[in-house]
């Protein structure tokens, strides 16, 4: 019987290994599009001053993409996905923006390191195409 208690932990321990994989992707995806979608918001911001509203809305995309970059590493590094140290990458300046002036000009800088760590976080995250005989 503890034979058999142990098999069963094993195999719901690989079980919520194999669905924390699954869930890096969509995770990172998510986190990449926020990113994107912010930037191209803040661009927007340096071309002409946003509203009220759409200030707002580039704060709250800059907390969802910095939360789902977070919730995202975890995942990885949680499931042993390669896709954790990009994620971690690109999280460290996120977590430097807030601290710089938004009309500074390394405030674009730091923004934009992060996109090198989203696009190698994409990249790992592809789904394996087979190989062809």
């Amino acid at each position: 019987t503890a034979a058999r208690r142990g098999e069963r932990e094993r195999r719901v321990m690989a079980h919520d290994a194999r669905t924390g994989r699954r869930l890096v992707a969509p995770l990172t995806t998510a986190a990449a599009l926020g990113f994107a979608s912010n930037c191209a918001l803040g661009i927007r911001a340096s071309r002409r001053p946003l509203g009220h509203r759409s200030r707002w809305l580039h704060h709250a995309l800059y907390i969802s993409t910095a939360a789902l970059t977070a919730v995202a590493a975890i995942a990885a590094f949680a499931t042993g996905h390669r896709a954790g140290i990009p994620l971690a990458a690109a999280g460290a300046p996120l977590a430097l923006i807030p601290r710089i002036p938004a009309r500074s000009p390394r405030h674009p800088l730091i923004a934009a390191a992060c996109a090198p760590g989203f696009v190698a976080a994409l990249l790992l995250t592809r789904p394996e195409r087979p190989t062809r005989r």
